[in-house]
């Protein structure tokens, strides 16, 4: 017991110096860490899924809260195809006002967990920012992102660590560019996770999540065709702290025909990536998913953070009374159900 304890000391102050070390140099993290996404994935294709996962396993037993346990549910490396084309683009001086439906601009502050994780092995789920963007497309909303971005953060990732000095300052950092970019605020702001939004709010940001942005900017110019088929709705537990359930399973219903499903599920136990490290906090979380899936296994299911679809997706299938739910964005599915108004207003 006390080999374990040192070694979970050693590991979290080894935790402590690398997040420290990198601070302003944040943008290295994320080059990291899909580097590191795309080297696991070579490796799995070659020695298979389950070695890998053996021995992320086993390197876990000696150094506790470092290494993530390796699945097939973890996504290759985001690509940011679409997004990444937007980056220091400049917004028309004339295409904003301060009336809601009628904003034709925005800015796009892509957090770090999209700019990481892109779409997964089996082709189950995408990039959510890349789903975002089409979406903008579709109903002629012009997007920026600020020049930059991958050395931003809102601070949650130091945050989430007990790191509350570098977390202020990265979260300050963040909101001075995003400042800057809208114009003092002067166009909308879009945070393309609910986490990070709820993050920014707490330095007092006028930031929007990407599901208030869509219910009031996007399907007001969008002809939304909804599907015959059920769909499950995991709301993130930032979501219910911001008080926007409400905006997720309205959007959700736009893509429905048929009354929309909840998980039953507070939280899913993801928690940034402790559910990465510690995998029985997401099996814990989904037990009520398993009899959900017993009365609805053909529906659809979407969560609205990358990190929930991963944290999900990594209970599915584990034995014979698991669900086999494979959640994606609910951007995602509202992008495959909408197209183009034939005038945008």
């Amino acid at each position: 017991e006390f080999c374990k304890f040192s070694a979970e000391t050693y590991s979290l102050y080894f935790c402590f110096d690398v997040m420290n070390s990198f601070e302003r140099q944040f943008s290295q993290i994320t080059s990291v860490a899909r580097l590191g996404l795309q080297a696991t994935h070579a490796m799995a294709s070659v020695v298979g899924h389950n070695s890998v996962t053996m021995a992320s396993e086993a390197i876990r037993s000696i150094f506790p809260n470092i290494v993530p346990v390796w699945g097939p549910h973890i996504p290759q490396p985001a690509k940011g195809t679409q997004w990444r084309q937007l980056s220091g683009q400049t917004l028309d001086e004339d295409s904003s006002t301060v009336e809601p439906l009628s904003t034709k601009s925005a800015v796009l502050f892509p957090c770090c967990a999209n700019r990481v994780f892109g779409a997964d092995t089996a082709g189950n789920s995408s990039e959510e920012t890349e789903s975002l963007v089409s979406l903008c497309k579709k109903s002629g909303v012009q997007l920026s992102v600020p020049p930059g971005i991958d050395g931003l953060c809102c601070g949650l990732a130091y945050d989430s660590r007990g790191l509350r000095s570098a977390a202020r300052k990265a979260r300050k950092e963040a909101v001075e560019v995003l400042s800057k970019a809208s114009n003092d605020w002067s166009v909308p702001v879009v945070v393309d996770s609910v986490q990070c939004a709820y993050f920014f709010e707490q330095e007092g940001a006028r930031v929007m999540d990407s599901a208030t942005f869509a219910r009031g900017h996007l399907i007001p110019r969008l002809a939304v065709q909804p599907l015959d088929q059920e769909v499950v709705l995991h709301t993130p537990c930032s979501a219910s702290k911001m008080g926007i359930s409400t905006a997720l399973n309205a959007l959700a219903q736009r893509c429905s025909s048929r009354p929309v499903i909840s998980t039953g599920i507070a939280c899913c136990g993801t928690a940034g990536d402790r559910g990465l490290r510690y995998p029985e906090v997401n099996l814990a979380a989904a037990i009520p998913l398993d009899s959900v899936y017993q009365r609805h296994p053909s529906a659809e299911a979407v969560t609205l953070s990358r990190t929930c679809c991963i944290g999900m997706n990594s209970t599915a299938d584990v034995n014979e009374k698991s669900h086999s739910y494979r959640f994606d964005s609910l951007l995602t599915l509202l992008d495959r159900c909408s197209q183009p108004k034939e005038v945008n207003n």
